[in-house]
């Protein structure tokens, strides 16, 4: 089986959207989360949420995680 990773831009992308769509601010996405605003500061220069908030921002976008889970290529040197 491949090794898998989270695709921090497109879940920020969606994020980015359906903020964008609704007209809320990055802040008041982050208090309809219960995150904090520095979650999604953090997303934005590339890092990863933890677990409890990567489970809480899929439910909050209604879509399903694995939409956000791309495939490690395989690294040829050890190949």
């Amino acid at each position: 089986m491949k090794r898998q990773q989270l695709d921090v831009p497109a879940l920020y992308a969606a994020l980015d959207v359906v903020r964008a769509h609704t007209g809320m601010t990055w802040r008041e996405v982050a208090q309809d989360t219960g995150l904090s605003a520095s979650t999604f500061s953090r997303m934005a220069a590339g890092h990863k949420p933890d677990v409890d908030a990567l489970c809480t921002l899929v439910t909050w976008l209604r879509i399903p995680m694995d939409r956000f889970v791309t495939a490690v290529p395989e690294d040829r040197r050890t190949g």
